[in-house]
């Protein structure tokens, strides 16, 4: 077994924006006690999914006011410490914690139980400042700069205690402990990097062993006389020997690879940008790509322990993946930090997390069930695509066709849709007329004479669709398309009257027809049972089948090219064939392809792979006996489809949107720009199944919510400017665009949401509301502006106010603003224009309003509840929240909070008197505003649109006279899974009683009988129901 490091961020990073952490801790610290109420049990923990239940919760201090809250199972924090220092490096022996600080100490930190602050138990001066730390076998080795090693005995109760000191001969790199003894690396002479063996023990260093590597190596995994290292551009085996190291096996990854570790037969490398990217290293002369994560964007480093790794995530906080199954990595409990993790260790369900200037030690429960999270997002099923001068166009599955303007590659800009009937898989062009596979819909043909508006112009006629089964890709020579079915084999189709398409024949193949191209009247097909097939179609009405190859595989696409045929097989890779005479056509050459070969672009003399899980593989063909793959790039979605021109690839990327790759160096693929999740989500609506996302430099982006754990992109505009707000009224849409104004969409159709105006402000426009075709603008140098825009294309000014609003919101006829002053109710005319009825002192942040009833946030983070009557405003309850409040909004009976050190809140308001806190979400990234619909909340803030599901509000009352019990009603409606319990103090502190409630299935049978019992039964005649008939009609002679 080989023990390296707890994670350790690179010096640089450790010092950018991680003071605040510190801060916040040491505030804590000083703050006056407060005794929290607490929960000391409940009867019963174990509830039946579906059945109505009573909880009794035993409560001690419990005071008025306190608060009984609801939250998902997850990770939760169990000890805190704030540091002296920066943690530079950590480690752990599974009881106490070992973290070297850029104070030059060496810390051992315990956490005692029923206590929530863990303790420095321990410290020890070191020399210089430390770069690295390893534990292992009672003993820690610290890595000094210059050099230098230190290898101090831990034992339990006792101080550090140095065991020996030694110099490297080179600048280290890495370091780890393992049976054989330790191994440090080095770098050496001519930039290639040095493995050395060394043998510690009390007073003694000895070095065993060198073997000078053939690279620059940055981190390493060694067992035995296998050498695994990472060089930033991937990861390579090495044979370590008598006379050297011997290379083996290299695989270049897609990220920068800067940290390695091994697992059982698995080799796990975190790359950066590509996330946790997976080797089998079964076969010792072979790297195996198995499998990557990257769905959570970079990662800063890992930790890692049996079938569970813990994924440091760039952006702050932890994610753990479970490894069960390498090739599908799945995502579990997420844990965030407002600031990056410096360093992590993984022990079962404990996590020890450095950040900043604090320590946490993290109970790592659950598995992401009921938590806010973005892991379902689906940016689109993008299958097909074809390039015709500057524009792409592409079939996705989920809403048809979509044209894409690719002048300018590193900005992709939106041009128009057409939402197809069936599901789009494949595309083709004639003239102007895009040709949509459609599925289940057939053949769609689309007039893209104008790319902004598509429209449809013809399809199958009935006919020829009773024959088709489910349409998918295709190819077109002159006028005749002949189309690949999923059903059916294929179908050639005469294209000589577009408005009238006539099926002229076709043949019904083994399996499904997934390609097809046709080259001197030869249909080449690539079958998912057959393999590739050859048909001679000189007579389209009746094609005649005459060779095939099939290596047992599934062939999903053909691409011929100068007498060559490249196929695709699922599950086999790439096989090149020449086809000169495709009466004898024969293999040239065979190459697994990682992940699962879809689909192929040829340019040059390179082929290029979509290979699902595994992104894009760079095929150079060239030498077409002998291909190789030469470059990849591992994408987050599961690429199907891949388009080349001109040093980019555009990969259709299943869930994962449209990404842009720079191939013009093939060997290192750079990533470029993706369409979908372009910009950060800064505000968001919803209306019905659909959510309208504000994003930034992306324009608008439209999302289907019909599943809102699922949510699926739809559409978006590009408008100039960077968006920061929207408000919706009845089928428009305003955008807020800073610099480029406001911007004027029209969303009847959400499928079809298009410009209809823009009004340019003086300024920039920051924020936006409106009603009855008036438009309140909050423009950073001139003020609030009213706006008429009955007519969208001449919208003009009709007042100027010398306000500046920091928030607004707009309810039936009232105008609600919060300035400096405070906050004040306007009148709304029907010209638009507004006259202030009511102004309330004070220090106010948020403002929102739903019918009569109004919420205040204070610059403290008080929640004020109020109700807007003719004599006035009254107030009404209250509540303590976080003075880092971002977002609300009222949700019918709820009120939601959004912060980013608690997360989302949730309120129930049934009593606005007496507002309560129902349930509460824990963050899990950088999101700043919510918006409701369909019984779930989405939340922007990140890139990727994030969301949850709503817990039903739970009935509490109390159910002992001393205040000491609780009663807590669970209606049916509460899903399986676990869950905490908070105990809430009246100022906001709460206390934590984890994994309190337990729903689950009712166990398999009914009731239980005795033997003797089921004998009786067995005696007596069996009689049926009296609902039953048992007269059964006569089928007659």
């Amino acid at each position: 077994m080989q023990i390296k490091r707890g994670f350790s961020l690179r010096p640089w990073a450790v010092a950018a924006g991680l003071f605040l952490v510190g801060i916040m801790l040491a505030a804590c610290a000083v703050t006056p006690p407060v005794t929290l109420p607490q929960i000391t049990g409940l009867t019963p923990q174990v509830l039946q999914v579906g059945k109505p239940a009573s909880v009794t919760v035993q409560v001690q201090d419990w005071l008025p006011g306190s608060q009984l809250a609801l939250q998902p199972a997850g990770p939760y924090v169990t000890h805190e410490l704030s540091l002296p220092a920066t943690p530079l490096a950590l480690a752990s022996d599974g009881v106490r914690a070992f973290v070297a600080t850029a104070q030059r100490e060496l810390l051992v930190v315990e956490f005692p139980a029923n206590q929530s602050a863990a303790r420095i138990v321990a410290r020890q001066r070191l020399p210089k400042m430390p770069r690295d730390l390893v534990y292992a076998d009672g003993h820690a080795l610290v890595a000094l700069a210059g050099g230098d090693v230190q290898w101090w005995s831990m034992v339990p109760g006792q101080r550090p205690l140095l065991q020996t000191s030694l110099t490297l001969p080179g600048a280290l790199r890495d370091m780890a402990a393992s049976a054989d003894g330790i191994y440090f690396l080095l770098d050496g002479r001519g930039g290639n990097s040095v493995l050395q063996r060394w043998h510690l023990t009390a007073g003694e260093a000895r070095r065993e062993a060198q073997w000078t590597l053939p690279l620059a190596a940055h981190a390493f995994a060694v067992r035995g006389q296998r050498l695994w290292v990472v060089d930033g551009d991937g990861v390579a085996e090495l044979e370590l020997g008598t006379d050297g190291a011997r290379l083996v096996a290299r695989q270049n990854t897609s990220g920068v690879a800067d940290d390695v570790q091994l697992q059982g037969s698995l080799v796990l490398v975190a790359d950066g940008r590509g996330g946790l990217v997976v080797f089998d290293i079964a076969d010792p002369a072979r790297l195996k790509w198995r499998g990557s994560f990257n769905k959570r964007g970079a990662i800063s480093g890992f930790a890692a322990q049996g079938e569970n790794a813990l994924l440091n995530l760039a952006e702050g906080g932890v994610l753990r993946l479970g490894l069960d199954n390498p090739a599908l990595p799945s995502s579990g409990a997420a844990f965030y930090t407002p600031t990056p993790v410096t360093a992590s260790t993984l022990q079962g369900d404990v996590v020890l997390l450095a950040s900043g200037r604090g320590l946490q030690r993290v109970m790592m429960v659950g598995k992401g069930d009921g938590a806010i999270s973005s892991v379902g997002l689906n940016l689109g099923g993008s299958r097909r695509g074809v390039i015709r001068d500057d524009i792409l166009y592409v079939a996705d599955w989920f809403s048809g066709l979509h044209l894409y303007d690719i002048r300018q590659p590193r900005r992709l800009r939106h041009l128009g849709n057409y939402h197809t009937p069936g599901s789009s898989k494949g595309v083709a062009l004639l003239d102007h007329y895009a040709l949509v596979g459609d599925d289940d819909q057939g053949l769609q043909i689309i007039d893209i004479a104008d790319p902004r508006r598509p429209r449809w112009v013809a399809e199958l006629p009935p006919e020829a669709m009773a024959r088709l089964g489910l349409a998918y890709t295709m190819d077109i020579v002159g006028s005749t398309l002949y189309l690949a079915d999923h059903r059916g084999g294929f179908h050639i189709i005469d294209l000589s009257d577009i408005r009238r398409p006539r099926r002229l024949g076709g043949y019904d193949t083994p399996g499904k027809a997934w390609d097809i191209a046709v080259r001197d009247q030869v249909a080449y097909v690539a079958d998912d049972r057959g393999g590739l097939l050859m048909f001679d179609v000189r007579d389209p009405a009746s094609p005649t089948p005459f060779a095939q190859f099939n290596p047992e595989g599934q062939a999903e696409d053909v691409l011929l090219h100068d007498g060559l045929a490249y196929v695709a097989f699922f599950d086999q890779g790439l096989y090149v064939l020449d086809v000169a005479d495709p009466r004898q056509a024969r293999v040239l050459s065979h190459i697994p392809i990682p992940g699962n070969a879809r689909g192929l672009a040829l340019d040059g003399g390179l082929l290029y792979v979509a290979s699902w899980e595994a992104g894009l593989q760079v095929v150079d063909v060239r030498e077409a006996r002998a291909p190789r793959i030469i470059g990849a790039f591992d994408t987050d979605g599961a690429a199907w489809g891949v388009e080349v021109k001109d040093n980019f690839a555009y990969v259709l990327d299943w869930w994962g949107g449209i990404k842009v790759i720079d191939v013009s160096n093939p060997r290192r693929p750079q990533y470029v720009d993706r369409y979908q999740a372009r910009g950060v989500l800064a505000r968001l609506r919803t209306r019905g199944n659909y959510l309208f996302a504000a994003s930034g430099g992306a324009g608008l982006q439209v999302y289907d919510i019909k599943n809102p754990l699922n949510p699926i992109w739809m559409n978006g505009v590009d408008v100039p400017g960077n968006v920061s707000d929207l408000w919706l009224e009845d089928d428009r849409l305003y955008l807020a665009a800073g610099d480029g104004g406001v911007a004027i969409l029209d969303i009847l159709d959400p499928f079809y949401t298009h410009s209809l105006g823009r009004f340019q402000t003086p300024g920039r426009a920051m924020r936006i509301v409106a009603g009855n075709d008036y438009l309140y603008i909050v423009d950073d140098q001139a003020g609030l502006l009213l706006v008429d825009v009955r007519d969208p294309q001449a919208a003009k000014t009709v007042a100027q106010y010398s306000l500046q609003p920091r928030d607004l919101w707009l309810e039936d006829h009232t105008l609600w603003l919060v300035e400096d002053a405070g906050f004040s109710a306007w009148t709304v005319a029907d010209d638009g224009r507004i006259k202030r009825i009511k102004a309330v002192a004070g220090h106010f942040r948020l403002v929102r309003a739903q019918g009569d009833l109004l919420a205040t946030v204070s610059a403290q983070g008080e929640v004020q509840l109020w109700r807007l009557e003719a004599q006035g405003l009254k107030k009404l309850g209250r509540y303590h929240a976080d003075a880092g409040l971002s977002d609300m909004q009222l949700d019918g009976t709820r009120l939601l909070l959004l912060d980013s050190r608690h997360g989302l809140q949730v309120l129930d308001i049934r009593t606005p008197q007496t507002p309560r806190l129902s349930t509460v979400y824990p963050p899990t990234g950088r999101h700043t505003t919510v918006a409701s619909a369909r019984g779930a909340v989405f939340f922007a803030g990140e890139t990727r649109l994030a969301s949850v599901r709503l817990l039903p509000v739970l009935d509490i009352s109390p159910a002992g006279k001393d205040r000491d019990a609780l009663t807590l009603q669970i209606p049916t409606t509460l899903p399986r899974g676990e869950y905490h319990l908070l105990a809430q103090h009246p100022q906001g502190q709460a206390r934590l009683f984890p994994q309190a409630l337990r729903l689950q299935l009712a166990p398999p049978g009914g009731k239980n009988i005795t033997l003797e019992a089921f004998r009786r039964l067995l005696k007596a005649p069996l009689k049926p129901p009296p609902e039953v008939n048992t007269e059964l009609p006569s089928t007659g002679p």
